[in-house]
């Protein structure tokens, strides 16, 4: 574009090479930086692209530092959304909406967003013009319509139309929950202790010593509702490495338990179910024998009421689909712990050819293991026999 703006060269002075833009008189220059760049660089101005795609926040933290020998530095981020809600992007999208609702005074960073409310419609042309300003300037009206037709009629094709033209954060392109709906099921303030003395049911996923290992509490409540509450387990290894920078914030924000070491240190989680079992009335503890029959025993040797439940096609599909429709209806209450809401977020589904579901994860770094938990639970919720109590009146007479 410069080689073909000859008075542009002329009045600013400046030559364009192969890989940048320079002005020689004042020893200045553009250029494109892609993936992670070497440290010492000190940029006057940074712009990053589509920072959604960003794997890590090394690109932007390196620029970010390299700029505090400047008088008047300047750090652009211009993106829409997508789906890894564990990536960077999405932390910096949180942050920003504190700071642009009033909970968090950062006077030096300018935000906008451009996207839907929760209570919009989002195949709404209300929808569509609040999240584009700029439509049919830059952005044709008739293509944005046709594109949102196809994305009503083809399901597929909703989570990218979402992302890229209304900015909503989906998770997984293809996620089998709603994270929209499972948002607006937040219950503000909503605490485990609200319900001591109250019945409910304890799921284990342990999966491996070096992943996410989950601990749900599940609290059945009236009219088909229910109350979930997770606490989640990582090894510190694990979360000081390179790209979690999302457990690190969780960590600090007190939503992820770390242990010492390797590995996670089992005898923390043995330590929350006892503590869980002495504030509420656990009537099942569900496991899956794959990698927890030791720790079951150790828990059923105690008295624990502990209950095999394996992680197979038939017990985990109709669970599943209760899920989904408990989001969907409103009926699930939970204090917003972000790191189920990423696990939800990465869930897709596996459809056998009788209409079966079974929950995998869509990256392999990304972890499903507290929203498999909570499927676990609810499994037991909907297969457990009722609790049978009986008690004898004064005449003799014994009810059940």
């Amino acid at each position: 574009m410069v080689e073909k703006c000859h008075d542009f060269q002329a009045y600013f002075g400046v030559l364009a090479g192969s890989s940048a833009i320079s002005q020689p008189q004042t020893n200045s220059f553009i250029k494109r930086l892609i993936g992670k760049p070497g440290d010492g660089a000190s940029p006057s101005c940074a712009i990053h692209d589509e920072y959604h795609e960003h794997p890590s926040d090394e690109q932007v933290d390196t620029m970010r530092t390299g700029m505090v020998a400047r008088s008047q530095p300047l750090q652009l981020i211009i993106t829409t959304a997508g789906d890894n809600v564990s990536g960077p992007c999405f932390m910096e999208f949180e942050d920003l909406k504190k700071i642009l609702e009033g909970h968090v005074q950062a006077e030096e960073i300018f935000g906008l967003i451009y996207t839907i409310d929760d209570e919009d419609d989002w195949a709404s042309e209300l929808a569509i013009r609040k999240a584009n300003p700029n439509l049919g300037v830059s952005i044709s009206e008739d293509t944005l319509l046709r594109e949102l037709k196809e994305a009503q009629q083809i399901p597929r094709k909703q989570a990218i139309f979402k992302t890229k033209h209304l900015n909503i954060w989906v998770g997984a392109l293809k996620g089998y929950f709603d994270i929209e709906k499972w948002a607006l099921c937040h219950v503000p303030g909503l605490k485990i202790e609200d319900f001591i003395g109250r019945r409910c049911i304890l799921a284990l996923d342990l999966a491996s010593k070096i992943d996410i290992a989950a601990l749900v509490a599940l609290f059945p409540l009236d009219e088909g509702r229910y109350a979930v509450f997770g606490r989640y387990y990582l090894p510190e290894v694990t979360v000081m490495s390179a790209g979690r920078d999302n457990y690190r914030a969780w960590q600090q924000e007190g939503w992820l338990t770390v242990t010492d070491g390797e590995v996670i240190d089992f005898s923390r989680i043995r330590d929350d179910i006892d503590d869980l079992s002495s504030m509420f009335e656990v009537t099942e503890i569900a496991y899956d024998p794959y990698q927890a029959t030791q720790f079951a025993q150790e828990l059923q040797k105690d008295g624990a009421p502990v209950v095999e439940y394996r992680q197979t096609v038939p017990n985990m599909s109709e669970p599943m689909k209760q899920l989904d429709a408990l989001i969907r209806a409103g009926k699930i209450q939970h204090c917003g712990n972000p790191v189920e809401r990423w696990s939800l977020s990465n869930v897709v589904a596996f459809e056998d050819n009788k209409e079966n579901v079974y929950p995998r994860k869509a990256r392999s770094e990304n972890k499903i293991d507290p929203t498999v938990a909570k499927i676990m639970a609810l499994g037991r919720a909907i297969t457990a026999a009722p609790v049978v109590q009986s008690y004898t009146t004064q005449h003799g007479v014994v009810f059940v």
